[in-house]
């Protein structure tokens, strides 16, 4: 997602931005510090607009370094979406596709995988990617017959892992420890009844 932008209109300063939800968190910025909305966000074209006078401390035609565009957009992205978790899994909604994109960019460098494509239901834009919290992909299966080891990073992805298994009959048989690699493992039984 492209950030915003503020520029100096003499009187005035506009703000523009691909997204409403972002030119209205950077108008709110500036209003925090002392504007005063002269327009709200409103489409113009492709882009949103929306304009405030000059905030306190607004000198010679420059934002003072207070303003980091950046952080309103990340702070902006956040408070735009809704992120809920589901299992192993969050679903990120929003009311646009470029709010859920932000939001999908934020949590792969939090280091969330297995994203879904951008899809609409009714008024919103959804997704889903892996929890980064639990990291379940990052886990390992072997098998051993009727018998299946998980190893992974963390107790959270193993623990993730299993859950995940469960839905199709695995059941834990051994307590997850730590091997002397550093990895942390579990046994799991396949063979009771599994349901598809």
């Amino acid at each position: 997602m492209a950030g915003a932008r503020v520029s100096d209109t003499g009187s005035n300063l506009l703000v523009t931005g691909p997204a409403e939800e972002l030119v209205n968190a950077v108008l709110q910025e500036l209003v925090s510090r002392g504007a005063s909305i002269v327009a709200r966000p409103s489409r113009l074209g492709s882009s949103w607009t929306a304009s405030c006078t000059k905030p306190v401390g607004y000198q010679d035609g420059t934002l003072p370094t207070a303003y980091n565009v950046g952080e309103a957009t990340q702070n902006a992205v956040l408070r735009s979406v809704k992120i809920n978790e589901a299992g192993n899994h969050l679903i990120i909604s929003g009311k646009s596709a470029e709010a859920v994109q932000a939001a999908l960019a934020d949590l792969r460098k939090q280091g969330a995988g297995n994203f879904s494509a951008i899809g609409r239901n009714g008024d919103l834009w959804i997704a889903s990617c892996e929890n980064p919290k639990v990291g379940a992909s990052q886990c390992r299966i072997d098998n051993f017959g009727s018998q299946i080891m998980i190893s992974g990073p963390s107790v959270a992805a193993v623990e993730g892992k299993i859950k995940e298994l469960s839905q199709t009959g695995a059941k834990l048989i051994s307590p997850i420890e730590q091997d002397q690699g550093g990895n942390w493992v579990a046994i799991c039984d396949m063979s009771g009844p599994t349901t598809w």
